[in-house]
């Protein structure tokens, strides 16, 4: 979504009266790691956070805000999602050096490990020693591949309209 506002209020105009929304996105800091553009996804157009006033992030847009200002909007949960993530492998901030990890362990595992798999050389030792080195070294990890959460959840009810706010 290029306008996360607009597709907010789009959404929400669906909602029945008395219907929910829920709303999940990629958590900034857990997710994207302080690097932007989206290292692990590039079609991300906007950083999302959660009660949290300042951010690195050029395009963030504080998730529980947004929903708040809705039209008569209740929220009814707002919370981090972070199950199974481990924060000794998220970066704070990535450096130069991690995102060239991150590219060139993307290329070595395309191009360099490849023609050995083909031949039938045991490369699993080889990855996992390389992957240790590049972590070690600052090569950012997208958890998320694994089944680790990096993300927000609000969930909103629109109030019935005798109680809902005007515009």
């Amino acid at each position: 979504m290029r306008d996360v506002r607009a597709a907010l209020l789009e959404w929400w105009a669906l909602v029945r009266p008395g219907g929910f929304l829920i709303v999940v996105v990629p958590h900034e800091d857990l997710y994207e790691q302080g690097l932007w553009p989206s290292l692990f996804n590039p079609d991300h157009k906007a950083t999302f956070r959660l009660h949290k006033e300042r951010t690195w992030s050029p395009v963030s847009f504080d998730l529980g805000e947004l929903v708040r200002d809705l039209p008569g909007a209740e929220i009814i949960e707002a919370s981090v999602q972070d199950r199974e993530l481990d924060y000794r492998l998220v970066r704070r901030r990535v450096t130069h050096l991690g995102v060239f990890l991150f590219r060139f362990a993307r290329y070595r595992k395309r191009q360099l490990l490849r023609p050995l798999i083909r031949r039938g050389f045991p490369i699993d030792y080889l990855d996992v020693a390389f992957d240790r080195v590049e972590r070690f070294l600052g090569k950012p990890v997208d958890q998320t591949l694994g089944g680790a959460l990096a993300q927000i959840q609000v969930v909103a009810r629109k109030q019935p309209r005798e109680n809902s706010r005007t515009e």
